[in-house]
């Protein structure tokens, strides 16, 4: 019984400088996703500031300081403020659209009464895992210019064609459909995943009590997916803002600009205009915008964990309902629960008092 009790010792075996055989064997593993950081990742991005700074057309051109010529260009050209202009319209018209349905879709499927839900849970995926560049050449032909499905529906019904790619008008919110579309499902799947981890005891309390399913999903459901909310809004605003099949295969960024974003302005100034200096400036521009949009939300989302006086973190209620509620006069009951440490607390849904028991 001791034995089992014991650790093994690790082989003196071979060393070097004083490590273990054991110790070199795990600074190995951690050596292979490290040099894919730096090959894959570290080495673009430190070339990219390179380039930016220098005036070249290619890459076989000879590099030579140019300061912060390119960057002066970058944020005086009217072409990139549209740009910037178009992207943070796309950005935050996507994000919004797939926040909102996934939310609800999701509340929706995670309803147990709800027939064939298993069948939709596997559905989702499909348009998640499709290419954007198929997803992209199918839309081209749903609201296409010569070859449009909705428009020959509309003629069925007696109604006009609409330009959906044509007209600078509609252009873009006709992209900011389509990427609305493609995200739905992994913004669904992410949240109903989340609300699957929430306890049902504590829509059976709130109910008895007389709470409305509205008054439920900001005072129980908004406060469990707020993390979730807040993870999902950074890796889409990385993406979103990162999207360029769509429009490069839709509409190139007309017509007249009103679809050109940050993706395809990179892409016209580095490969059809040969100025690679200036879209690499462009492209650090871009990164520092998305950085600092990244750490706007993680700040904004940080709130102080609430503990009770004389007490610890693991005393908290283990749901962790006290991230944020709001007052509602139905929301009286209490609901008993053990903490980590043993002791019995309760939560009053009204102010959320932790109470010893």
């Amino acid at each position: 019984m001791d034995s089992l009790l014991t650790h093994k010792k690790s082989s003196p075996g071979l060393a070097f400088y004083g490590l273990s055989v054991d110790s070199l064997t795990l600074f190995g593993f951690l050596f292979i996703p490290l040099a894919l950081i730096i090959v894959f990742f570290m080495y673009p991005l430190l070339a990219i500031f390179f380039y930016s700074i220098n005036d070249m057309r290619s890459l076989t051109d000879p590099t030579g300081s140019y300061g912060l010529a390119n960057f002066e260009w970058v944020l005086n050209n009217k072409f990139f403020q549209l740009a910037t202009r178009n992207t943070v319209i796309f950005v935050v018209a996507s994000l919004l659209g797939q926040t909102v349905i996934g939310i609800f879709s999701a509340l929706i499927l995670n309803k147990d009464n709800l027939p064939g839900r298993t069948f939709f849970r596997a559905v989702l995926l499909f348009a998640w895992i499709m290419p954007e560049l198929i997803v992209a050449s199918i839309f081209l032909m749903i609201f296409g210019n010569n070859i449009s499905i909705v428009n020959h529906w509309l003629e069925l019904l007696g109604l006009p064609r609409v330009g959906w790619l044509n007209d600078p008008n509609i252009a873009l919110f006709t992209l900011i459909l389509v990427n609305i579309w493609k995200g739905i499902p992994l913004n669904i799947i992410i949240y109903l995943t989340a609300l699957q981890g929430v306890n049902t005891e504590y829509y059976e309390a709130a109910t008895l009590d007389g709470a409305s399913a509205w008054q439920q999903f900001w005072a129980l459901t908004f406060p469990f997916l707020l993390p979730t909310i807040v993870t999902t809004l950074i890796l889409g605003t990385i993406w979103t803002a990162n999207v360029f099949f769509l429009p490069f295969v839709m509409t190139g960024g007309g017509p007249l600009d009103s679809t050109l974003l940050w993706s395809l302005a990179i892409y016209r100034t580095i490969f059809q205009n040969l100025q690679l200096s200036r879209g690499a400036a462009m492209s650090v521009v871009v990164y520092l915008v998305l950085l600092v949009i990244v750490l706007l939300i993680i700040a904004c989302s940080i709130r102080p964990q609430p503990t009770r006086k004389g007490g610890s973190n693991h005393e908290i209620f283990s749901a962790k309902l006290v991230i944020q509620t709001q007052r509602c006069k139905p929301f009286r009951t209490l609901l008993h629960g053990r903490a980590q440490s043993g002791h019995a607390v309760s939560i009053c849904l009204d102010d959320l008092h932790l109470v010893q028991g």
